[in-house]
């Protein structure tokens, strides 16, 4: 990871960028799981130890034989290990009476051992208004991408989040969950459909009906009834299994779940649309819209299926929506209702050479954005003008990605009187041609006191230039990510010198110097990445003489 994303919060006084696979938003990577991992792992009856070697690898124990030492478990983490493991028994409990910190005890171990009877149970019964999965995932769980949604080898092709499905769905008349917090998985790609899925999972299949369905979601979606009629005929082939355990229509208050939404699949947003007929109520900070075919949720009732106080990022990616005045209307007035935006993003939407007043509407919109910090506006076409855009922002900016904007001289020029740059704590630059802009460059950097990202690479910059901006970037005392990559690798000699540069720039983490591998010399591919991990070697191999082998280099 080099530049990051709009969509995420970093915090980049405190972030290192070497270790960025580890961070908190990666709670659900294999490799940040395996870090976090305790010095023990349980199986069965008993608690195996462990220890990490001087690389930080996970090792067993082990006793003069080579056998790996283990202990029985605490007596009372058995007893949790007997109760999750026959669910039977917790029939017979008498719930109310139980201390209710025993539940999240009995949830993690109930995930531990894949038991999701367990796990229907216990949500059904929860005695608290909160239930946060990510809080009761055990510690010594190795994520991986779809932990959630993976199904378990012993579950009857079920997973963890429909052994969740089935609590909520069950729910007894005792159980106070009003809010179930699913945020933290953001590798899995299939939670926030499947967890969308359950209000149609949640109606009476006499209420699966094509007419009655399509009467109610042509109220908010564009939507045709053949494509609702295809949606149920998934939906019945997906759920054939779980649809038995159902208490279909069981009514019970509203319970708000809380994730990051990506509409990027059509589930999603019939979900959304549907959930004004069911208990449930979706809630996020996050949202990613893309075009879909054949269902279109248009951004203007986006404030009627997500309550617009929490909806704090927002991603928008539209190729066309400059080609069509109607929808593009409709995305700025969408926009407009969403008055606490600190993160805007639309990749590939903006483009002036199919609207020319695209950026004069933009900006006035960024205008009403009093908490916006983040601004992503890749691969948009906003050639000459830049000035026009910025002047109505109002807060300070921390992010800024312009990466190929086509951006001119005029451009840079307007980013270099813009009063905002000096807050700028990344700025991506990437993928414009500013070959003989190398000077105003520079003068960005002196300006830009806190810079902690910057990026000009692939810009056709010459390797003088490229010496140039990384010795300006000696003077910016926060800098911890430097990408200034050509589109063809630079001779050895250039390189030494970049580096004995990059050296001097204390602060740096991370440079990005090298192109992708297909760049390097090579009859075949597999030469051409065999020459590109050699230079990397050798690159390393550099800085750790210049006495910087904290530098990562890529």
């Amino acid at each position: 990871m080099a530049m990051t994303d709009a969509m995420e919060d970093v915090n980049y006084d405190t972030v290192d960028f070497n270790q960025w696979e580890y961070s908190e938003n990666n709670f659900d990577s294999y490799d940040a799981s395996l870090r976090r991992h305790p010095s023990y792992m349980t199986e069965g009856h008993y608690v195996y130890h462990l220890y990490r070697d001087d690389d930080g690898k996970l090792a067993f124990v082990k006793d003069s034989n080579g056998e790996a030492l283990c202990s029985p478990r605490p007596l009372q983490h058995l007893c949790q290990y007997l109760v999750v493991t026959a669910p039977e028994r917790l029939e017979y409990l008498k719930l109310h009476t139980l201390p209710c910190d025993l539940y999240p005890c009995l949830m993690s171990e109930a995930i531990l051992q894949r038991q999701l009877k367990t796990v229907s149970f216990l949500v059904a019964t929860w005695p608290f208004h909160l239930l946060h999965v990510q809080s009761v995932i055990p510690k010594e769980e190795l994520l991986g991408d779809d932990f959630l949604t993976v199904p378990l080898e012993d579950g009857e092709c079920m997973s963890l989040l429909d052994g969740i499905a089935l609590g909520l769905l069950n729910r007894r008349p005792h159980c106070k969950l009003t809010c179930l917090n699913l945020t933290g998985f953001r590798h899995d790609r299939r939670l926030c459909k499947e967890v969308l899925r359950f209000p149609i999972v949640w109606m009476k299949p006499s209420e699966r009906q094509s007419g009655y369905l399509h009467s109610t979601l042509r109220k908010i979606l564009e939507i045709s009834k053949e494509k609702v009629q295809r949606y149920l005929n998934r939906i019945s082939c997906i759920y054939s299994n779980l649809d038995l355990l159902v208490r279909h229509g069981h009514q019970f208050g509203p319970v708000t779940i809380v994730l990051d939404c990506k509409l990027t699949v059509d589930d999603v947003p019939i979900g959304l649309a549907l959930q004004g007929h069911t208990p449930f109520r979706y809630v996020c900070q996050k949202a990613w819209l893309e075009v879909l075919q054949d269902v279109c949720l248009p951004v203007s009732v986006l404030s009627k299926v997500l309550e617009p106080k929490y909806l704090t990022h927002i991603e928008v990616e539209d190729s066309q929506v400059c080609s069509d005045l109607t929808r593009w209307k409709d995305l700025l007035n969408g926009l407009s209702t969403l008055q606490e935006l600190s993160c805007l993003s639309l990749p590939n939407s903006v483009h002036v050479t199919l609207m020319p007043t695209a950026a004069v509407h933009i900006g006035r919109l960024l205008g009403c954005f009093k908490n916006l910090k983040k601004l992503s506006l890749s691969s948009c076409t906003l050639r000459d003008c830049l000035e026009t855009l910025l002047q109505h922002l109002k807060g300070p900016l921390l992010y800024l990605n312009l990466r190929d904007c086509r951006l001119s001289s005029d451009d840079l020029r307007a980013l270099l009187m813009w009063q905002g740059l000096a807050t700028l704590r990344e700025l991506n630059l990437s993928r414009n041609s500013l070959g003989a802009l190398s000077s105003l460059i520079t003068c960005l950097l002196e300006r830009m006191e806190h810079i902690a990202c910057f990026s000009v690479s692939y810009c056709s910059l010459p390797l003088e230039a490229v010496r140039d901006i990384v010795r300006h970037c000696m003077d910016c005392s926060s800098l911890k990510v430097l990408c200034v990559q050509s589109f063809i690798p630079p001779p050895l000699h250039e390189l030494r010198g970049i580096l004995e540069d990059c050296a001097n720039i204390p602060t740096l983490q991370k440079c990005l110097l090298l192109p992708e591998a297909y760049a390097f010399p090579g009859t075949h591919i597999s030469q051409r990445a065999d020459n590109h991990g050699r230079t990397v070697l050798q690159c390393a191999h550099y800085l750790y003489q210049l006495g910087r082998s904290d530098i990562e280099i890529e």
